[in-house]
């Protein structure tokens, strides 16, 4: 008598303790990659690098006409890269502002126009940015007009200089100062671009 009800009683511990351990064993999954913890690749944000050279074209001429902080469009000459995997194509919308503008005097008041690039656009998202600038000035000395380029990110541009007789400039005797849209301009970035 007193074997069988040690039986009945323990037989409720053993199915429950049975139950417990074949549970626990089919909730425990061994990690398929062997242990080794993936790395967070999918939302790692990619880093463009400071001193970045971004090369675009202007939508529209920018002249000394313009109004300091007047807004202009551009749009990627080639693409960005970022590890050889390109972040933003080419043909990628940029916008940028005129920092400074000065149209040309009769006499010896040189015209120049000053540029930045302010955001690009990439997936719809509008991305601030910092650059360095590029200057474009133009005048009329002594019945000869000049230009010049400096800045951007071309070293070549800062000591660029073209001068002409003025019998070939426009009817006002005078060269404007500007960015052409058939003009390549090269800016540097001057910090790290973040894309998420």
């Amino acid at each position: 008598m007193k074997a069988q009800s040690w039986r009945q009683f323990l037989a409720p511990v053993w199915i429950t303790m049975l139950a417990a351990a074949v549970g626990c064993g089919l909730g425990a999954q061994a990690p398929e990659n062997g242990g080794q913890q993936l790395p967070f690749a999918e939302n790692k944000p990619q880093v463009v690098a400071a001193d970045t050279v971004i090369y675009v074209k202007l939508r529209r001429p920018v002249t000394a006409a313009a109004q300091t902080g007047q807004n202009f469009a551009a749009v990627l000459d080639e693409p960005l890269l970022v590890e050889g995997q390109t972040v933003a194509a080419q043909g990628a919308q940029v916008t940028g502002k005129v920092v400074a503008a000065r149209e040309s005097g009769r006499l010896h008041t040189a015209g120049y126009v000053r540029i930045t690039l302010t955001s690009i656009t990439l997936n719809g998202k509008s991305i601030a940015i910092q650059t360095n600038s590029a200057i474009a000035g133009g005048g009329s000395i002594k019945n000869r007009d000049f230009s010049f380029l400096r800045g951007g990110a071309d070293t070549s541009l800062s000591r660029s200089f073209q001068a002409t007789d003025s019998s070939s400039s426009s009817a006002t005797g005078k060269k404007e100062a500007g960015f052409d849209t058939d003009q390549r301009i090269g800016f540097r970035l001057t910090q790290a671009l973040n894309i998420s």
